[in-house]
């Protein structure tokens, strides 16, 4: 009987660090902002990390949007990401909209408005946040803090994007580059509002916030981060060039201009100013201005 119960409380703790240790990631961002060259590296650091110490395998689901499902398999770990809703923003309450796809015309968060600030988009964050705001975090790497089922909560790998290129970029997308300066004036306000709040919400969130910016001038930095969400926490530098070249066709997929957002000649230097001046309201950090290690201005392909 003793032996029996000691077999059972050895299942029970082995039960608790598989639960303990399953990860899932969900991968987000906003239209344009690069989500899928983001979903592109994550695969590519899988496959070409994934040793005999561990399994990976990806399938597509079969909805329209034909989101990834990743798993991979280690001896202790096992992680999946998933770009299910990927431009969704997670936990939103209080009647907020939770999915603001950009490249379609919806509202503003809160209904803000071009003179909005940041603290007007601060404290909209914080209403949206309403009662998951009472979820507490710990440690370096934002996790739930110990007393909390660690197995029932997902984490985010969000992607974000300088919200001037990202507007630039969707009126190319939707071609309305004829017109662009009326294109960008119709949807750049909304564009950075959400922009915004998405700062608001995932900087001190999300497993992972990873600027466009840095994955182009100092992708390296950024990789490692991704790697070691996977479970990888050393990478060589040339198994991290293989990566970036693996993915570079996710990148360029949907580039419709090579150059900087400020270098188009459709794009007038009064819209450009107007943009500034709302995008300096705003507030946004160093890092969502530009990325992290970025020395110039602007992005660098749209």
């Amino acid at each position: 009987m003793r032996h029996r119960k000691s077999l059972w409380a050895a299942a029970g703790l082995l039960l608790r660090v598989r639960l303990a240790t399953a990860q899932r990631i969900h991968l987000k961002g906003e239209p344009k902002s690069g989500t899928t060259w983001f979903e592109a590296l994550f695969v590519q650091l899988g496959t070409n990390l994934c040793d005999g110490n561990c399994q990976m395998r990806t399938t597509r689901g079969t909805t329209r949007d034909r989101a990834l499902h990743m798993h991979i398999q280690g001896n202790r770990t096992t992680v999946e990401v998933t770009t299910v809703k990927k431009h969704t923003i997670p936990d939103m309450v209080g009647g907020c909209v939770a999915h603001p796809n950009t490249l379609v015309h919806v509202r503003a968060p809160c209904a803000l408005t071009e003179a909005s600030d940041e603290r007007d988009v601060e404290t909209c964050a914080a209403r949206c946040r309403g009662a998951s705001s009472i979820v507490k975090y710990c440690g370096t790497r934002r996790r739930p803090c110990a007393n909390q089922p660690v197995h029932e909560t997902d984490d985010t790998a969000h992607i974000h994007r300088d919200p001037r290129a990202v507007a630039v970029s969707a009126c190319y997308h939707l071609h309305q580059e004829a017109d662009l300066d009326g294109c960008v004036r119709e949807r750049y306000v909304t564009t950075a509002l959400w922009m915004r709040f998405r700062q608001a919400w995932f900087s001190d969130r999300a497993l992972l916030d990873v600027a466009y910016e840095d994955l182009v001038r100092c992708p390296h930095e950024p990789l490692r981060r991704m790697a070691a969400a996977l479970g990888f926490p050393a990478v060589a530098d040339a198994a991290l060039a293989r990566v970036l070249e693996a993915a570079a066709g996710a990148r360029t997929r949907h580039r419709h201009h090579v150059g900087t957002y400020r270098d188009d000649p459709r794009l007038g230097n009064a819209t450009l100013a107007w943009m500034d001046s709302i995008h300096a309201r705003l507030h946004f950090s160093a890092a969502y201005a530009a990325g992290s290690c970025s020395t110039v201005r602007g992005d660098t392909d749209f």
